[in-house]
């Protein structure tokens, strides 16, 4: 994989969580723009819905690569921030590490702690000075989290649950392009009285808005998973280490 340009970016990661969802949501924009510079336009050049098709397909992946980081950078803030609060404070792998938060147990979140310990150096607060200093016990825990995130990164099975979270949480920040595409075309197709077209975008605003309304409970599950998956591999790991 190159270093440098957009291949830097164009690993598995890379392409299903970041450039697949950025594709799907500046489709309709794309259209969008196309029909509204002029369907004459395009008509004259071709008569047939090939080559609408080509020009949506081939101007969608140019406007993906130019938007994408925009795109993935709004998510992360408008979504995940929303969600998570800033820098991902309350993410679940933070919650894990703390006694009054996550869902395991007192005695893995031990082990967790000792493990960390152990391998970075990091103490973390037991139950009574987290209680004494909440915010600093969550910031401790927060850059513990990060240094266990990049000591078992390339695990498959942390890295597939970390696709999958990547993947909706960019969706999902896409709603603005694909709200504006998707509102712009169902208004010019109902315009020209094409109801059929028309209905097939006002559906894409709706599942937008389904997807945006639900945001919190799809993250939080898939963040859940994550974090599970997470310090399990991460326990794993550093007991092959002895």
């Amino acid at each position: 994989m190159s270093k440098t340009g957009m291949l830097k970016d164009m690993d598995e990661y890379g392409i299903k969580a970041r450039y697949i969802p950025t594709f799907l949501a500046v489709v309709p924009f794309v259209h969008f723009l196309i029909i509204l510079v002029g369907p004459s336009f395009w008509s004259d050049i071709a008569d047939s819905m090939k080559w609408m098709l080509i020009s949506n397909f081939s101007f969608s992946l140019v406007l993906m690569v130019a938007l994408v980081e925009f795109q993935c950078g709004m998510a992360k803030v408008l979504i995940e921030y929303d969600v998570f609060g800033e820098g991902g404070r309350y993410f679940p792998t933070t919650d894990s590490l703390l006694y009054s938060g996550g869902i395991i147990s007192r005695e893995m979140k031990d082990k967790v702690h000792d493990r960390i310990k152990k391998v970075f150096g990091c103490t973390l607060y037991d139950a009574s000075q987290e209680e004494q200093d909440p915010e600093n016990a969550r910031d401790l825990a927060r850059e513990a989290i990060c240094k266990v995130v990049r000591f078992v990164d390339k695990a498959p099975i942390v890295k597939g649950y970390e696709i999958r979270y990547g993947f909706f949480r960019n969706l999902i920040g896409g709603v603005i392009f694909c709200g504006i595409g998707s509102l712009g075309s169902a208004v010019v197709y109902g315009l020209e009285q094409n109801w059929r077209i028309m209905s097939f975008f006002l559906l894409i605003i709706y599942f937008y808005m389904i997807l945006y309304g639900c945001r919190k409970l799809i993250l939080r599950r898939l963040s859940l998973a994550y974090a599970d998956n997470l310090l399990l591999v991460f326990l794993e790991r550093t007991e092959d280490k002895g």
